[in-house]
């Protein structure tokens, strides 16, 4: 019998409504405000994945009444954070209730809310995570696939933008050094 369905018969349809429509882990997803920011990004990538680990151990395990009444409130207040646009609170909340739960879809909404939030390579990490998941129905999967396909391809402009501003600075500060040179 599959958590899934041991939890109730709830499924990929208790998705947030926003995680439904057809509309990475990753460090430099983080806002770089001061020298503190690097401290509190490595913190949180290893949170993040600690988290994942402790989830993928935990899978195997039924999920006690009590972990699931815990894991339904966690997710209440994960879909409040959401709605009200605390998207970085909403994702750890929906994560920490798949810890107990082991109910996919709140992976799902999780990558979600970092999308939604501009964690963009998190979002992805998680979508993946998310389409290795058992018991993830099809509906489930193509929403997760369309949505991480997208990312991953806005990701990849971001990164070719990134790298031509990188080539032009260092043409220009070339030129600068020949002219400088020349003088």
């Amino acid at each position: 019998m599959s958590r899934r369905n041991r939890a109730g018969g709830e499924g990929e349809a208790d998705a947030l409504p926003l995680a439904s429509d057809a509309a990475t882990l990753a460090l430099d997803d983080m806002p770089h405000h001061h020298a503190s920011t690097s401290f509190l990004r490595f913190a949180a990538a290893v949170s993040l994945c600690s988290l994942i680990s402790l989830v993928n151990a935990q899978e195997a395990v039924a999920a006690t009444p009590a972990e699931m009444r815990k894991a339904e409130a966690l997710a209440t207040e994960a879909k409040v954070f959401f709605k009200s646009k605390l998207f970085k609170d909403a994702a750890l909340q929906f994560m920490e209730a798949f810890a107990l739960s082991g109910r996919p879809n709140l992976v799902f909404n999780a990558a979600r809310a970092y999308e939604e939030g501009g964690y963009q390579k998190k979002a992805v990490a998680l979508f993946r995570h998310y389409l290795s998941l058992p018991d993830v129905d099809t509906a489930g999967k193509a929403a997760a696939h369309k949505r991480m396909t997208a990312l991953e391809a806005s990701l990849a402009v971001q990164a070719r933008a990134a790298e031509s501003t990188r080539v032009a600075a260092a043409a220009s500060a070339k030129a600068a050094d020949a002219a400088r040179a020349a003088a």
